[in-house]
């Protein structure tokens, strides 16, 4: 079944599943609204075939039919609606209820995005990113991410926010601006986006440093799990407890932390995993 996306390289993207783990207004307990919503979707309305999809992809209402699932995503992509392009693309990427096909996952998201579609529009900047599927360029992945950052997508203010604290392509290094992309993202409850800002708290940078709003924001990014910010948690710990004798070396905790790419992964910095996001910071 589709995780949200925590197994695929390039988030945050959430599989066939809606990111708030919702079935888009599926009443899953309520045979009556689970044949009213398969009717809709026969009847050829991309958006029903959307939710159906979802709900078929949960297991909820109607049973858990992945294969299915993404029958029906495909017939609403077929009929250009972008989310469904986009899902139907993961699909393929992830060959999950399909015979994986790279090339056809690129196009697909990338007609998505195209559209509009924020998710898509990250997604396609980690491809270029890593250069999967498409021609490998820093140039265009950048822009690709800007146009989702500008909609509100969390995890392209996260691949963004790290392109400005490295000053890649042809961004200038700006601090500040990396901190607003992360703040924004971490308002939105995004792990990536609560680690990178724990980090500039933690290390001072373009903000006072402030052990105690690093440990909160890191506190927060622990509780959905994130590997890095556990690791940071436990130096954040040692200087609340005990401020004047413990020294954090950040550079020493993010070692190991760099260019991801989500849940399709992050713009990380760690390429021996193959996340695709630039999500996470890097060595400081």
């Amino acid at each position: 079944m589709f995780e949200d996306g925590k197994d695929i390289p390039g988030k945050c993207f959430d599989g066939l599943q809606s990111g708030s783990g919702q079935c888009m207004g599926l009443l899953a307990s309520t045979t009556e609204a689970a044949l009213r919503l398969r009717m809709s979707a026969e009847a050829g309305l991309p958006k029903a075939q959307v939710q159906l999809a979802l709900a078929l992809a949960k297991g909820e209402g109607t049973g858990e039919h992945l294969q299915e699932a993404v029958v029906w995503m495909q017939r609403a992509a077929e009929q250009a609606d972008p989310e469904a392009m986009h899902k139907f693309g993961i699909a393929l990427l992830m060959g999950k209820g399909i015979e994986k096909d790279p090339q056809g996952s690129t196009a697909w998201i990338a007609a998505a995005a195209h559209r509009g579609f924020a998710e898509a529009q990250n997604a396609l900047g980690v491809a270029h990113l890593a250069g999967e599927g498409v021609e490998k360029n820093l140039g265009v992945a950048i822009s690709w991410f800007r146009l989702a950052a500008a909609s509100g997508n969390p995890d392209a203010q996260c691949n963004l926010g790290v392109a400005y604290m490295q000053g890649l392509g042809d961004l200038l290094q700006d601090y500040t601006e990396a901190r607003r992309l992360f703040s924004s993202a971490a308002a939105q409850g995004c792990p990536d986006g609560l680690y990178n800002l724990s980090l500039m708290y933690a290390k001072g940078l373009s903000v006072r440093r402030d052990i105690h709003v690093a440990y909160q924001h890191c506190s927060q990014a622990v509780l959905q799990g994130h590997r890095q910010a556990a690791m940071l948690l436990k130096h954040l710990e040692e200087l609340v407890v005990y401020p004047s004798g413990v020294t954090l070396n950040v550079s020493n905790l993010v070692q190991d932390v760099v260019v991801q790419g989500q849940c399709v992964p992050v713009f990380e910095l760690d390429q021996d995993e193959r996340d695709q996001r630039l999500t996470q910071a890097p060595d400081l």
